[in-house]
């Protein structure tokens, strides 16, 4: 990759990456100079250290510029030009979510406050390129009016032809929660009408987005001129949504436990909730157990003898290691690449680790495959009932968008509401098992 780069072939090909300047964490340890020649070095970083190099307007340098933190101190420096490869890796992930902007927070503003309010954010994002800040504020203004289309494709083509095209996909996940109010009051009202939301107009409703970004289910919260409240959750609409937390469907279940009461789907999701993103999927694999026969006959016909009490002790770490044969019997059923880490000290939080993890697969197997159990009763008669889903994405950056509730896009009934894991063997505590819409 370096000599690529470094050819005059290779820099006509790639330095467009680097005729803007960009920040980045380095792939692999390097030297900084003092200066664009000689071998007189400032220091040497390691693998992973940011760094910001510094636009490069003519010619084809044999080291680039850099500024970079150290011992609490703003440095610079030279790298050679070839270190840091002709894509220069992972670009810095930019901050494009609601709480990341000086936009209106907290407060119940009008359509056009909301919009006005928004764009003076964009502006004052300084930190952004400029490809970034001129597609996102031609995307809201679209957004707003649906008008100059032109303007938009024109922004976004010099966006996907700039260093910065990758954060697409962060606009669709994250910047997609500032845009659904506007397009929701714009373009939505014959959905709204469908979902059983009428008379929400942009002249007569407000708009409500939470200072708090981990708001349970609520991205933003539309309210008609009567003060009913409308709540809305935003995924995107390509590739595989989020997963919605055990914690925020049962905190909506709190008038309705006890309908689920005793439901195998209930009791096994309030396991998940109550307890800790390393211990719960354990405590919720002892409870699938429990219910379902499936699974015990299936650990015995894979040799396992146990005492499921002992080995997952309730409200107790359990002691994996000691009943390390009986753990190997369960990874040969639903995880079988687990067994390879046991003698692996090296392993992201070691041996529990690698039994949350299997227990995280386990849970997946049995609703997603085996389909022991679902949740499409909890989602559609409890979850779809208080909030609405806004999807979204980019289509050759226009913007699309559908809902859905209990009323409009009705859920099929053979749908399968699945626990999804999104652990792994590097991060087995990453995120908490949860329901896959």
């Amino acid at each position: 990759m370096a000599t690529t780069l470094t050819s005059a072939a290779g820099w006509q090909k790639y330095s467009w990456y680097y005729k803007d300047g960009f920040s980045c964490n380095i792939k692999k340890d390097l030297h900084v100079y003092k200066n664009e020649k000689g071998n007189d070095k400032v220091t040497y970083l390691k693998k992973g250290h940011q760094i910001t190099t510094t636009p490069i307007l003519t010619g084809q340098p044999s080291r680039v510029h850099i500024t970079f933190a150290e011992n609490m101190e703003t440095r610079e420096g030279f790298v050679q030009l070839g270190q840091l490869g002709a894509k220069p890796g992972q670009i810095l992930k930019q901050n494009l979510k609601p709480q990341d902007f000086a936009m209106p927070l907290d407060k119940k503003v009008s359509f056009n406050k909301y919009y006005n309010g928004v764009m003076s954010a964009i502006g004052e994002r300084k930190d952004l390129p400029d490809p970034i800040t001129n597609y996102l504020r031609a995307l809201v203004k679209y957004c707003y009016e649906h008008k100059d289309h032109k303007n938009l494709t024109k922004k976004y083509k010099k966006l996907m032809d700039s260093q910065y095209a990758g954060t697409i996909s962060e606009i669709e996940s994250d910047f997609s929660e500032i845009m659904a109010p506007l397009c929701v009051l714009e373009r939505g009202q014959r959905e709204l009408e469908k979902m059983g939301f009428k008379g929400l107009t942009k002249e007569n409703t407000m708009i409500y987005v939470p200072k708090k970004g981990n708001e349970p289910l609520m991205d933003f919260a539309l309210y008609g001129k009567d003060g009913r409240e409308y709540k809305f959750s935003v995924k995107k609409a390509t590739g595989v949504t989020n997963t919605v937390k055990p914690k925020d469907i049962i905190k909506l279940m709190e008038d309705l436990t006890k309908i689920y009461e005793g439901k195998d789907n209930y009791e096994i999701l309030k396991v998940l909730a109550e307890n800790s993103i390393k211990l719960g999927p354990i405590y919720a694999f002892k409870e699938a157990y429990n219910r379902f026969e499936q699974v015990q006959n299936k650990l015995k016909q894979a040799g396992l003898v146990w005492n499921i009490d002992l080995m997952i002790p309730d409200n107790v770490v359990p002691d994996v290691l000691v009943y390390q044969p009986q753990w190997t019997k369960v990874m040969s059923v639903y995880y079988n690449e687990g067994i390879d880490y046991w003698e692996q000290p090296d392993f992201t939080d070691g041996p529990l680790g690698v039994v949350s993890l299997t227990c995280q697969t386990a849970l997946e197997k049995m609703t997603k495959g085996e389909k022991l159990w679902n949740y499409r009763d909890i989602i559609v008669d409890v979850v779809m009932k208080q909030v609405s889903f806004y999807k979204f994405k980019l289509n050759k950056g226009n913007p699309e968008f559908f809902m859905s509730n209990d009323l409009y896009n009705k859920i099929p009934n053979n749908a399968n509401f699945y626990l999804r894991n999104k652990s792994s063997k590097s991060r087995p505590y990453r995120e908490t098992v949860g329901v896959q819409p």
